[in-house]
């Protein structure tokens, strides 16, 4: 029972579940599935992939290498304050990017032309 409850407790984590609910978003039969095209879901989920699992879990572990925590369970608050920080400079990021009016189709050149509400001159 045990080992059960540890793969649920993976499984379900906290930084999985927007992946998770992207995939199921863009898996169910709505029309979110018909509206947008393939090559932009994928491009979507590997977004917020690499910025809510990834990049956090790549953090942690640089963390523990430096012994600035001692596991990636985090136990005490002093522990937790290091990444949780780090996690939030990386998500305050993103609004400088669309203030600076950087537009995704720089970083996914495949897939923005089929977007109908681009503004970007390389597509376009």
């Amino acid at each position: 029972m045990k080992i059960a409850a540890k793969i649920i407790s993976y499984v379900f984590h906290p930084l999985m579940m927007p992946v998770i609910g992207l995939s199921i978003i863009f898996n169910t039969d709505s029309y979110i599935n018909y509206a947008v095209p393939q090559e932009l879901k994928q491009a979507v989920i590997i977004l917020v992939g690499a910025s809510t699992f990834l990049i956090p879990l790549l953090i942690s572990l640089l963390l523990l290498n430096r012994k600035l925590i001692n596991s990636l369970e985090m136990e005490t608050q002093k522990e937790r304050v290091i990444p949780s920080f780090n996690y939030h400079c990386l998500l305050s990021i993103y609004p400088l990017h669309v203030k600076t009016g950087t537009n995704s189709c720089n970083y996914f050149q495949f897939s923005c032309w089929r977007n109908p509400f681009n503004n970007c001159s390389f597509c376009n």
